[in-house]
């Protein structure tokens, strides 16, 4: 379950540090260590890949939205009007 794997850092933090509203990892990072594990071991190999998805669509639109804004002299991103269309 490698691909498990790469979920397991995402349900202890965001990696922009500042998790949205629509974040499907919200949830389960307020979980404690062992239900975080045994969510991770749970999932089927369909359920990873669809997180891995969300999680990947997350980081595209919060990048793409990061570039725009240090175009613009803004050196953060607002998450307020992030939409990522949760499941």
């Amino acid at each position: 379950m490698e691909k498990g794997i790469q979920l397991s850092g995402l349900i202890f933090i965001c990696p922009f540090h500042e998790d949205i509203d629509t974040c499907p990892f919200k949830k389960v990072i307020k979980l404690d260590i062992d239900q975080r594990m045994n969510f991770i071991n749970s999932l089927s190999e369909e359920e990873i890949n669809y997180w891995n998805l969300k999680h990947y669509l997350c980081l595209a639109e919060r990048n793409s939205l990061l570039r725009v804004n240090k175009s613009l002299g803004i050196n953060q991103i607002s998450t307020q009007n992030l939409n990522t269309n949760e499941k």
